[in-house]
């Protein structure tokens, strides 16, 4: 497996839905910003190999719930934008393991 730096992957505006294992071979990512896309949960996001991000932008998608434990391994976040979703429902530890967000 080719592994690729890069630090900032901008991927907004387009009719994403889901990623499954795509971004595990991108190490060191720091800013990842997958707004205005067709996603309906973090889960399907393919977060869980981003340990470095810093910031991730996954506003104006279609998100209805945040599950527990659904950003996890992300415990370099800093910076968490998720305005304008339909989000109805948050799991009493859906920010567990976010030990470094600010805003």
């Amino acid at each position: 497996m080719n592994l690729l730096v890069v630090q900032v992957l901008l991927l907004q505006s387009n009719n994403i839905s889901i990623i499954t294992t795509e971004l595990q071979s991108i190490r060191n990512m720091t800013e990842l910003d997958l707004s205005q896309n067709r996603f309906t949960q973090v889960s399907s996001m393919g977060l869980s190999s981003l340990v470095h991000l810093v910031t991730l932008y996954i506003e104006e998608n279609h998100i209805e719930e945040l599950e527990d434990f659904g950003l996890r391994n992300l415990s370099s976040l800093e910076e968490l934008y998720i305005n304008h979703n339909h989000i109805s429902s948050i799991g009493p530890k859906a920010f567990a393991g976010l030990t470094s967000l600010l805003r």
